[in-house]
C-alpha cells in the first residue's frame, strides 16, 4: 500500500515537472519578447522613434542595419534595423552598481524594427518589465522605468 502511494506521489510530481517545463518552453517566447505593429511605413517607423526618443532625452547611439549585414554574407532579407536606446540616467545608477553591472550585457534597451512577409512593420522588443523582477532592487527599478518609458515611447507609433 505504502509503495503504491509512494510510486503514484512520484509519478504525479514528474508529470507535473514535466507540464511545468512544457508550458514555460511553450510561454516563454511570447512572454519575454513583445511585438506590436507600427501604423506607419517602414522608415517613417523608424524616423519617428528616433525623433520621440531624442525628444524625451534618450539617445541612439547605434543603429544596426541587419538587412545590410546579412547581404554582404549573401543572404537577401525583409528591412529589419535595431535602434539602441540609451538614456544616462538609467544607464548611470547600473552602472554606478558593481552589484548591478551583470545585466550591462543587456544594456543599452534595443528596438527592433522589421517589415514582415505580410508588408507590416513590426516593433519588437524584450519584455524588460518582466525580466525586472528577476533581479536585486536596483536594477529592478530602473528596469522597470526604463521599460516604461521606452513604451511611452513606443506609443507614438504603435497600431
Amino acid at each position: 500500500m505504502y509503495t503504491k502511494t509512494l510510486a503514484a506521489v512520484g509519478a504525479g510530481v514528474f508529470m507535473g515537472v514535466l507540464l511545468s517545463v512544457a508550458l514555460m518552453f511553450s510561454f516563454a517566447p511570447r512572454v519575454m519578447i513583445t511585438e506590436s505593429i507600427s501604423q506607419y511605413d517602414y522608415d517613417e517607423t523608424i524616423e519617428r522613434l528616433v525623433n520621440t526618443a531624442e525628444n524625451a532625452g534618450w539617445s541612439i547611439p547605434k543603429v544596426h542595419n541587419l538587412q545590410k549585414a546579412v547581404k554582404k554574407a549573401g543572404y537577401e532579407v525583409k528591412p529589419t534595423r535595431v535602434l539602441e536606446l540609451c538614456k544616462p540616467e538609467h544607464a548611470g545608477k547600473i552602472l554606478a552598481d558593481n552589484d548591478s553591472k551583470i545585466v550591462s550585457s543587456m544594456m543599452p534597451c534595443r528596438v527592433s524594427v522589421y517589415e514582415n512577409d505580410g508588408g507590416q512593420v513590426i516593433i519588437s522588443r524584450m519584455n524588460t518589465f518582466l525580466m525586472s523582477s528577476l533581479f536585486n532592487q536596483n536594477i529592478s527599478s530602473v528596469m522597470a522605468e526604463a521599460s516604461h518609458e521606452t513604451e511611452q515611447l513606443l506609443e507614438e507609433v504603435i497600431k
